[in-house]
């Protein structure tokens, strides 16, 4: 019988799922679900850990975490860094998803100097921090 069509499971019936596959998510989730033997599904990129670097919405993070600007310019526009680097980091990434893959370099290196920030080249941690 499948899950749809299990009566029981339609009602009640949840899927867990991880995005990304950081580190945390074995150190932290995994104990917990096998404790409840709740099976879940991890998402992994497995470029990002053949190439031991950051996914391009974690170098954004990081970058506005990093830069001790208040404020940036970036394609003219005017992004608060202070007291609004999530909604800053938040509308960046959004951006970057709508743009072709072949830009992300590119845009991470205008955001880089706009923060004056060093991009992070190799730098693996397995945490979404």
């Amino acid at each position: 019988m499948g899950l749809i069509s299990n009566p029981s499971l339609r009602k009640r019936g949840v899927a867990i799922t991880f995005d990304d596959g950081y580190r945390d998510n074995y150190e932290l989730a995994y104990p917990v679900l096998r404790a409840h033997a709740a099976p879940a599904i991890f998402f992994l990129c497995p470029g990002l850990i053949d190439r031991s670097t950051l996914g391009w919405w974690d170098l954004i993070a990081y970058l506005v975490k990093q830069s001790t600007k208040s404020a940036i310019i970036l394609h003219g526009e005017t992004f608060q860094l202070a007291e609004k680097s999530r909604d800053t980091i938040e509308t960046l990434q959004n951006r970057m998803k709508l743009r072709p893959d072949a830009e992300t370099a590119s845009l991470l290196e205008e955001l880089s100097q706009a923060c004056e920030v060093a991009p992070r080249r190799r730098s693996f941690s397995g945490s979404s921090s």
